[in-house]
């Protein structure tokens, strides 16, 4: 994403919209370098921030284990890279033997 956004040309079709909107600059070469430098801070601190609360989202990937639209990959086994990471979070909640048992039953059932 940030390589789509963080460009001249990106840059440029903004300003322009924003041109369009509240009219043309004085000093228009002045001002377009300092919005050019701005709209960067902007775009940049988007994608941190974005960075940031997404980072661990991989370590949630457990919950994979009860996404209907993906059971049927699943039919004869219980993911084992997923357990790991569910009993990281959570692993005092559940006895793992008999969720993978309850989750292979559920995996196999053709009504889930």
């Amino acid at each position: 994403m940030n390589n789509e956004l963080r460009n001249n040309a990106a840059f440029n079709d903004c300003y322009s919209a924003a041109e369009t909107k509240v009219g043309a600059q004085t000093r228009r070469s002045e001002w377009h370098t300092n919005y050019k430098q701005l709209y960067y801070e902007v775009i940049d601190s988007i994608v941190a921030m974005c960075n940031e609360r997404f980072r661990d989202a991989e370590s949630f990937s457990f919950l994979d284990l009860v996404n209907p639209k993906i059971f049927n990959q699943w039919k004869n086994a219980v993911p084992q890279e997923k357990i790991p990471l569910l009993r990281e979070k959570y692993g005092p909640l559940f006895y793992i033997p008999k969720l993978q048992s309850q989750l292979l039953f559920v995996y196999q059932d053709q009504d889930f």
